[in-house]
């Protein structure tokens, strides 16, 4: 009797990760497609590779950003204190 009941515990485990399996494909499937619409990338290199290339996008931008930034603040910082 021990171990029918240990193997129903056993094969209730099992089947309580296959659900959790089966739950985490779909999420990944759908974190697929939307990455494949949203940033038209067809596989995981495609994605990393675009991801740099925007990282480094935002870098440059943020760079020229705070150069402007401080130069305006030059020209402008004590008549705007005024």
């Amino acid at each position: 009797m021990n171990k029918i009941k240990s193997l129903e515990q056993l094969k209730h485990a099992v089947e309580q990760l296959n659900q959790e399996k089966n739950r985490a494909e779909g999420r990944l499937e759908e974190a697929q497609k939307r990455i494949k619409e949203e940033f038209k990338v067809n596989t995981l290199a495609a994605a990393k590779k675009l991801l740099k290339k925007l990282e480094t996008e935002e870098e440059t931008a943020r760079k020229e950003f705070e150069g402007e930034l401080e130069a305006f603040n030059e020209e402008w910082a004590d008549k705007l204190e005024e």
